[in-house]
């Protein structure tokens, strides 16, 4: 008999009435059961929330990730308990848009509270689920700490390699396979008259004139094509008279493409 089937209280006796709703419900049992089973297993820390903020299951990946030691110490603490007190405002509105069924972020980043106070990061994603036929929110959480890290890690380096690069007394910048600049040290920029955030994502063309920029993208496939270093070729300089370089492009291994740098040396 299908769930959906409409009650007709004149069809049916109350004897037979009750029968079909107990089956149905111990399908929504045996289902939610099911469920618990599938994500009590999960590596993925999870929780079921009520649209009242109660929360009202927990699997153990849950348990561990906040550093707690039972369910029941979690099941204590009331909402917003878990999350650090700078991103509360942000999660109670979008959690008051989703409960008023409004557009609502269903993955979305912030900071929550471990049992010690410690500051986890983690990433969430929300769905709408039915428990014990009400509408409930089930939250997956995957910890953030080691991504976070490495990209710190990464600004560091990124940072120390811009000191370096900036240190040295030659003109250097990185484009990427399309020809664009992504990187350039303060030294070409000057010699550019232009900023690096505006030298940043324009060509060759768009930097040294149309002769010059196609002698510089020539050097740059050459560079690619070959992975090995291209070296002196000369260029005039497009923005000050009487200048020239000669210019230089070493094929550099960025992610998982290949690159070139560029070394340009004044030889006015």
């Amino acid at each position: 008999m299908s769930d959906t089937m409409r009650i007709d209280y004149n069809r049916e006796t109350k004897a037979q009435l009750i029968e079909r709703l107990n089956v149905l419900e111990a399908r929504g049992v045996t289902r939610r059961a099911q469920f618990v089973d599938l994500v009590e297993e999960s590596l993925l820390a999870t929780q079921i929330i009520t649209r009242e903020d109660k929360r009202i299951y927990v699997n153990d990946a849950f348990v561990n990730l906040f550093g707690f030691s039972s369910k029941d110490e979690i099941y204590a603490i009331p909402y917003g308990g878990l999350t650090a007190g700078y991103d509360l405002d942000r999660l109670r509105t979008m959690r008051e848009a989703r409960y008023n069924n409004k557009k609502a972020l269903t993955e979305y980043d912030y900071d929550a509270l471990k049992k010690d106070g410690t500051i986890l990061p983690v990433q969430v994603f929300v769905r709408p689920v039915l428990w014990g036929g009400e509408k409930a929110f089930q939250r997956i959480y995957i910890d953030l700490t080691e991504r976070k890290r490495a990209a710190q890690e990464t600004a560091t380096k990124t940072a120390l390699l811009q000191d370096i690069v900036n240190a040295t007394p030659e003109f250097l910048s990185l484009r990427d396979t399309e020809g664009r600049f992504r990187f350039l040290n303060d030294l070409l920029a000057t010699e550019m008259n232009m900023a690096p955030e505006d030298v940043v994502g324009k060509s060759p063309t768009d930097i040294y004139g149309a002769v010059s920029g196609e002698t510089v993208e020539a050097l740059t496939q050459e560079a690619i094509d070959s992975r090995q270093p291209v070296v002196h070729r000369e260029i005039k300089s497009a923005r000050q008279k009487g200048r020239f370089f000669q210019y230089s492009a070493i094929p550099c291994s960025t992610m998982t493409e290949i690159s070139p740098a560029h070394s340009p040396l004044d030889m006015t």
